[in-house]
């Protein structure tokens, strides 16, 4: 490795050690979920921070700039786009990942839940409303107490509200609200469905629970200190990290394989989440080829952005590209180390450079990526003491 390269990732590496020192560093650099599908292969993937569009074999990331942040924004697919819920408003993202506010006062901070089936999409906000975005025309029901999670059903929407130790499930449509359960309950629920099957899933003050819906009554299926996953379709559910099948009510245990952080539907079977990455499952041959992971990603495009954005945005590249161990070129690919004049070989003064015969090669790069140590430290070091604070 040249030296202008060693100095360059030197400079990009203290600011990942400088956040590290502040103790604020973001989520591991992960694959989340495949949100929309080009047949059997992911085409938009959602990543533990920012959002990658499949580009051949490559992962182009689209950073959260676009979207005004958070790093991590609710955001589902409606036909060949996506809806964001960033804090810019309610944008719109489309195969490029090129971006269109569509309601700027339906921002971040006022987003509970997000769901949607491909074709309709809609929000729950902190104030109890649920407002459906697309396709349009726009409608919104208001909920009291504010509910916690929402799942589309045929024309409606199942929303689940855990409160005073009760769990209320609705369905909501535009004409009006259809309470289905009032029973007590001591999770924060989520909402899944598999097979016609609807299944409230919670977390508890000591672990996890899975319930079935059962007409007027939730009858308990599992309970674990772990997170539980799914189910999906054929009943294959991830608890303590091992993939089990429902048989009726009763868990069988599979085949013990890899630690799954997911069980998820995909066109031609399932998937599972294995350490960051996103592979094809099947219960008799476990975890199979991989799909997407972030090894593939490559730098984002800065078209469109303004400035201030373009530079938030390749301080968000750098960061994440760090942390996926991503080759030298990739980490910042819009500064030459090699570029800048050669100093006059005469001046062979203390400034002429590091290299042998005082032909050092001018450094104005090493500005920008000492800046961008800088403020990737300050950055992560500000959150750090929000957290901090937060957490008291």
């Amino acid at each position: 490795m040249s030296q202008p390269r060693s100095l360059h990732r030197l400079v990009l590496l203290t600011a990942a050690g400088v956040a590290s020192a502040a103790g604020a560093h973001g989520l591991p650099a992960s694959v989340v979920e495949v949100l929309t599908w080009d047949g059997a292969a992911p085409a938009r993937v959602k990543l533990s921070r920012g959002l990658g569009i499949a580009e051949g074999e490559a992962l182009r990331f689209v950073c959260p700039q676009r979207w005004g942040g958070p790093e991590t924004a609710l955001m589902v697919a409606v036909g060949e786009e996506l809806l964001v819920l960033g804090r810019s408003g309610l944008v719109r993202l489309d195969a490029t990942g090129a971006a269109t506010v569509v309601d700027p006062s339906l921002h971040r901070d006022r987003g509970r839940a997000m769901a949607g089936d491909g074709v309709r999409a809609a929000v729950l906000t902190m104030e109890g409303e649920l407002i459906e975005v697309a396709p349009g025309p726009q409608w919104s029901q208001v909920l009291d107490p504010p509910p916690d999670a929402l799942l589309p059903e045929d024309t409606r929407w199942w929303v689940a509200t855990g409160d005073a130790g009760r769990l209320a499930l609705d369905r909501v449509s535009s004409s009006g609200v259809e309470r289905v359960l009032d029973v007590p309950y001591d999770a924060s629920p989520t909402l899944v469905e598999a097979d016609r099957i609807l299944w409230v899933r919670g977390s508890t003050s000591t672990g996890y629970r899975l319930d079935r819906v059962d007409g007027d009554q939730l009858v308990p299926v599992v309970t674990s200190a772990e997170p539980i996953h799914g189910p999906v379709a054929g009943g294959f559910v991830v608890v303590g990290g091992q993939p089990m099948r429902l048989e009726g009510d009763t868990l069988q245990a599979l085949a013990v394989g890899p630690r799954l952080g997911c069980l998820r539907d995909r066109p031609d079977g399932l998937a599972a989440c294995v350490v960051g990455e996103i592979h094809e499952w099947t219960p008799d041959a476990g975890v199979g080829g991989l799909l997407v992971s972030v090894a593939a990603l490559v730098p984002p495009s800065l078209e469109g952005l303004p400035v201030t954005a373009q530079g938030e945005c390749k301080l968000a590249w750098t960061d994440l590209a760090l942390d996926a161990g991503l080759a030298d070129d990739l980490l910042d690919p819009w500064s030459d180390p090699h570029a800048g004049h050669v100093l006059p070989a005469e001046d062979s003064g203390d400034d002429a450079g590091c290299e042998s015969g005082g032909t050092g090669r001018s450094t104005a790069w090493v500005g920008w990526a000492a800046m961008s140590a800088l403020l990737l430290g300050c950055r992560r070091f500000g959150a750090g003491l929000g957290s901090l604070s937060g957490s008291r």
